[in-house]
């Protein structure tokens, strides 16, 4: 008896062509460039602390509860808050990019 190859799983129509999920580190310098490396870093790291790791994850936060939980968060875990205006356009940036199956689905 002859074993059968297992078929080649495949991504579904809908999800091929998207674009890579931006890092967490460039979607920050997108929404404050005037930040310098030391900036971008100090951020990530704040972020961290929530388990915050990547742009999707903030986005999933800022978009289902708001940015006043998120500086709730990073206050309840020693850190200093984000400005309202850099959560907000971060949360701006997150609904700008999100991604959409293809096919609408």
């Amino acid at each position: 008896q002859q074993l059968q190859q297992p078929q080649q799983l495949q991504q579904p129509q809908r999800w091929q062509n998207q674009p890579k999920a931006e890092t967490l580190a460039s979607v920050l310098q997108a929404v404050r460039p005037d930040w310098t490396g030391k900036d971008l870093l100090a951020v990530q790291d704040k972020l961290l602390k929530v388990s915050i790791r990547s742009s999707d994850e903030l986005f999933r936060q800022l978009q289902a509860e708001g940015v006043s939980s998120l500086n709730s968060r990073l206050k309840a875990a020693g850190q200093k808050c984000l400005k309202v205006e850099t959560l907000e356009a971060l949360r701006e940036y997150g609904s700008r990019t999100a991604t959409v199956p293809v096919d609408g689905a």
